[in-house]
């Protein structure tokens, strides 16, 4: 090409000078931009694979008590029968001896908002069956409380087992919910 052909047209001379550095500048700062993109993204990737590890294990372990929550609680319990046979069904398993069981339907007490049954426990067995027994009741059904204790040496059994008279209180609150429209 003829240097004059650049001299004789001003606007081919500008272009030629002017737009190799406008399209090496652009492409130049499009290519920056895009790197600052990724290098955010790799921060951000870094930092959760930090933090990941920690986040599955919280979740795991949330999974596993709710698992166990669940598999801990039985069927609700909403009637006299029922509390009879769940309290018999435990003390079965921990070795304890139950004589005899009376249960009672409480309105709520002034100034309560749940009605409840309450349910008196006489039986016998070991001081350490006598603890597993409530133990296991209280954690497999979370609205029944043991409100009160009373031990006795036994007379047949030796200095190992003991007389127990417990009383169990048991909050109905699915049957507040249901009267007042609410679900559980």
């Amino acid at each position: 090409m003829e240097i004059g052909r650049f001299k004789a047209n001003k606007k081919r001379l500008i272009a030629w000078v002017v737009i190799p550095p406008l399209l090496t500048v652009s492409v130049g700062l499009s290519t920056y931009a895009f790197q600052q993109r990724e290098l955010w993204r790799l921060q951000q990737a870094e930092s959760l694979t930090e933090v990941l590890p920690s986040i599955i294990q919280i979740r795991d372990e949330a999974a596993a008590l709710l698992k166990n929550f669940n598999e801990s609680s039985p069927e609700e319990i909403v009637s006299e029968n029922q509390l009879i046979s769940f309290l018999q069904d435990i003390a079965q398993q921990q070795n304890f001896l139950v004589n005899t069981i009376q249960v009672d339907r409480l309105a709520p007490a002034a100034g309560g908002k749940f009605p409840r049954l309450n349910a008196v426990v006489q039986g016998s067995g070991s001081f350490s069956a006598i603890q597993l027994y409530i133990n296991k009741a209280e954690s497999v059904n979370q609205m029944l409380s043991a409100s009160s204790i009373n031990l006795s040496q036994s007379r047949d059994g030796g200095d190992e087992y003991f007389g127990a008279k417990i009383t169990f209180d048991l909050l109905l609150i699915n049957e507040v919910l249901s009267s007042t429209g609410g679900a559980r």
